[in-house]
């Protein structure tokens, strides 16, 4: 709101593509196409939440120091690794041409992306990428804070990423690129289909 309606006759100091915007046939579709990722995707982690708690066979702990302090807190970076990582494979993955033409396509239409773009997925593909990113729930002992806390991190910046305008990376996080990184991987398919340091280009 601050942004995209109180400064928009100041695009060209905070936008990434300044002289281009997504029409608003675009900004609908988008919304609506994230609306239903959202759906999908939450309500898969509701039932999956639900089974986890109620005892169902997973690797899931409750107690910090039930495997010791020292994999608490490494697993903070390791499920951070894990997920970047994993999310770069099936990026790619997804460029291939059947798979691009049939799923990830969609995620492209938006040229121009807004923070509402960071959901506007293919619903087979979102569900996919999510199934991935909860492997470690059920093949390593993973305590559900650093999970969650690593979760709601990549969301925001996914959001930051897809937001069109210019954040910069923070001092403290040498290895989040800048927003402007990914919206050029919208505006131009071929570049840009990592996130952990700017050297992951296609």
């Amino acid at each position: 709101w601050y942004f995209y309606v109180n400064r928009r006759h100041l695009a060209h100091e905070w936008k990434i593509q300044p002289d281009k915007w997504l029409s608003p046939e675009l900004e609908r579709h988008e919304i609506m196409v994230g609306t239903l990722s959202l759906l999908v995707t939450g309500t898969f982690s509701a039932f999956l939440a639900c089974y986890i708690y109620n005892e169902n066979p997973s690797t899931v702990y409750f107690q910090f120091d039930e495997y010791g302090w020292l994999w608490f807190f490494l697993q903070f970076p390791a499920v951070f690794i894990y997920s970047d990582y994993t999310t770069y494979i099936l990026h790619r993955l997804y460029h291939t041409r059947w798979l691009y033409k049939n799923f990830h396509k969609l995620h492209h239409k938006y040229k121009q992306p807004t923070a509402f773009s960071v959901t506007a997925i293919h619903p087979v593909e979102i569900m996919h990428v999510q199934l991935t990113m909860c492997l470690p729930l059920f093949t390593v002992p993973v305590h559900w804070l650093p999970f969650y806390a690593v979760a709601i991190y990549n969301y925001y910046h996914g959001i930051l990423d897809h937001s069109g305008i210019s954040f910069k990376a923070q001092w403290w996080q040498p290895w989040q690129p800048d927003a402007e990184f990914h919206d050029q991987h919208h505006d131009y398919t071929e570049l840009c289909a990592g996130r952990t340091s700017s050297t992951l280009k296609t």
